[in-house]
């Protein structure tokens, strides 16, 4: 059957549309990827600062996730840069004042049963 001139542009826009769609899933995917190997970079330090917290405080790994997820809501950092600076405390340099103070208000929330707060999951950083 022979094609009609209206045939062809109601093709081109559905595989244009087509197109449209399967490229912004691709950046969907590709934010999703990086975002992903951040968290494993990051993981690491994560997990080290969080021993040293239940090492210190002795407390559990749970725990120790809650005082990083505190401090970092409280002093506006990111839970990394939080697990960094406890990290580098341990090698001789000194914490940040309002990190050691939101710390220390972290730990006290903590031994006192104060509910966890509204974070995601320590799978993030």
């Amino acid at each position: 059957m022979p094609h009609g001139p209206h045939d062809e542009p109601e093709t081109s826009a559905s595989e244009g549309a087509a197109v449209a769609l399967s490229t912004a899933a691709a950046g969907r995917l590709d934010e999703e990827i990086r975002h992903l190997r951040r968290a494993l970079e990051n993981r690491p330090v994560i997990d080290m600062a969080g021993g040293a917290l239940a090492a210190t405080y002795h407390c559990s790994p749970d725990e120790a996730w809650e005082i990083l997820v505190r401090t970092s809501q409280h002093t506006n950092l990111k839970v990394r840069l939080i697990a960094q600076a406890l990290l580098d405390a341990t090698r001789g340099r000194e914490l940040p004042g309002a990190v050691r103070a939101q710390v220390t208000a972290a730990v006290g929330a903590v031994r006192s049963g104060q509910g966890p707060t509204s974070h995601v999951s320590s799978a993030g950083g």
